[in-house]
């Protein structure tokens, strides 16, 4: 199905009808299945006065003039909520420290895609625990062809912090070896 081709009616009411049959999809997991991005969806929801709504899991529209209820024939579902939490942490010199979270201002569709992306996070975010390191001083003498920008950029840098090119370039070498190599 073309979901460009939808009247704004027709794709409304066909994102909903898909969201009621799979109580497990989210809004992301949805687009993806119908191979539209999340942020052209989001747009032409909102240009079109349409927001979604996390706890009925449907987009409504928005009617700014008059107050509207909707009733839905589900099971009532008593969400419990979010409270101000009081963290305490034990440091190492055996101090308590107290952190208040204000969790007033919780932007729940944004911490709905952060709960339904949070593999795919952690993925990018994995730290790489390659910990390459040299224990020899060896060197070995070679040429290696630089962007001229770049050699100069370092060679400044050495400059400054009164380095060589080579330390440089070695440092480089191992940065990209510890964290950019599976």
């Amino acid at each position: 199905m073309n979901m460009s081709k939808l009247d704004i009616d027709q794709l409304v009411s066909y994102i909903n009808d898909d969201l009621k049959k799979d109580k497990n999809i989210s809004v992301n997991k949805l687009c993806d299945k119908l191979g539209i991005k999340k942020s052209t969806l989001k747009s032409k929801m909102s240009k079109h006065n349409f927001s979604y709504d996390i706890n009925l899991r449907q987009y409504i529209k928005n009617n700014n003039n008059t107050c509207s209820t909707t009733t839905v024939n589900e099971p009532n579902v008593d969400f419990k909520p979010i409270e101000t939490t009081e963290i305490s942490c034990n440091t190492t010199n055996s101090t308590t420290r107290s952190t208040t979270i204000n969790t007033d201002n919780i932007d729940m569709e944004k911490l709905s895609i952060l709960i339904d992306n949070f593999d795919l996070i952690m993925q990018k975010l994995a730290i790489k625990n390659n910990n390459i390191t040299c224990s020899t001083t060896n060197t070995k003498v070679t040429s290696l062809r630089i962007n001229e920008e770049i050699y100069h950029l370092v060679k400044e840098r050495a400059s400054k912090e009164k380095s060589s090119i080579s330390d440089i370039v070695n440092r480089a070498l191992l940065d990209y070896l510890n964290n950019y190599i599976n």
